[in-house]
């Protein structure tokens, strides 16, 4: 029987397609800094078809996209079956043994491709939720079962991993919301928006209004109180082994800060954290979850 190990060496991730996932000094470089060097290939690949996924359901080519998305739907069956053909899959498929139950999941990243290409809108903050649970929820919840194999991850843990993902999502949708709006992807509630008179296309207009820009300061507190109670609803024993999960929802949580001052502002600027900025944040997290 092939060991795990040796599967992992077999479908280990070329170091260009690493490099291009996780970017050097980028916030997931930081966060895999603190995991396993025996479990960073899995969480990359994780990283990596989220990134294909994402770059398919924003296309502007729709034909090509769909057929993309009809293969990527394929090629899951193959990862099911145990015969992926991606560099990603194939890496996944190494964990196969503890994973495998597991990777019918990764279809809901197909589902919030398609949504993202179709540029449905989300009638109610549940709708958008789903979305979201789809969207990095989904590769979350892996991640941690990964970092805690082969112990098992406990309900309260996992449902804590996958609104860890679902925000950091919500975080990256904030901080590109003008951008989105542009192309005519509204991920806000319209209930929310109809009950504040806002129409969705003031969303992509410069400078924002002042319902507008409230708003946005609402949903950047209401996301770093969720971050903060995802992260401290994580079971004590389980905080070490996933420390790259808490470094990055740590990391999105300070760039609620940024994202805060470009609304106050209203730059068109896409916020960032400076070098030592991530650094000392991802190393801070990593040691309160020890």
């Amino acid at each position: 029987m092939t060991s795990v190990h040796a599967e992992q060496n077999a479908a280990r991730l070329d170091a260009a397609l690493v490099n291009q996932t996780v970017p050097p000094g980028s916030m997931r470089y930081y966060a895999l800094l603190y995991a396993p060097p025996e479990k960073r290939d899995l969480l990359v690949a994780l990283h990596l078809l989220e990134d294909e996924l994402t770059t398919t359901g924003r296309s502007t080519h729709h034909d090509v996209a769909h057929t993309r998305l009809s293969w990527w739907h394929d090629e899951l069956d193959r990862l099911i079956q145990g015969k992926p053909a991606h560099p990603a899959t194939r890496a996944l498929h190494a964990a196969r043994p503890m994973l495998g139950a597991e990777f019918a999941k990764l279809k809901g990243l197909i589902d919030a491709a398609a949504i993202d290409l179709a540029r449905v809108t989300f009638a109610d903050d549940s709708e958008l939720a789903s979305y979201f649970d789809r969207a990095g929820g989904v590769t979350a919840e892996l991640a941690a079962r990964w970092l805690l194999a082969p112990g098992d991850a406990s309900a309260s843990t996992t449902q804590a991993a996958i609104g860890i993902g679902a925000l950091i999502r919500r975080v990256e949708a904030l901080r590109s919301l003008r951008a989105n709006a542009l192309v005519g992807r509204i991920q806000l509630p319209l209930a929310t928006l109809d009950a504040l008179a806002i129409d969705a296309g003031e969303l992509s207009k410069t400078p924002w209004s002042p319902a507008v820009q409230s708003l946005l300061q609402s949903f950047r507190t209401s996301l770093r109180a969720e971050l903060n109670a995802a992260e401290t609803s994580i079971a004590r024993s389980d905080r070490p082994a996933l420390r790259p999960l808490l470094v990055s929802a740590r990391l999105h949580a300070r760039l609620l800060g940024r994202i805060d001052a470009q609304i106050s502002a209203d730059t068109p600027l896409w916020p960032q954290l400076g070098p030592f900025e991530k650094l000392m944040t991802a190393w801070l997290a990593a040691r309160s979850a020890r």
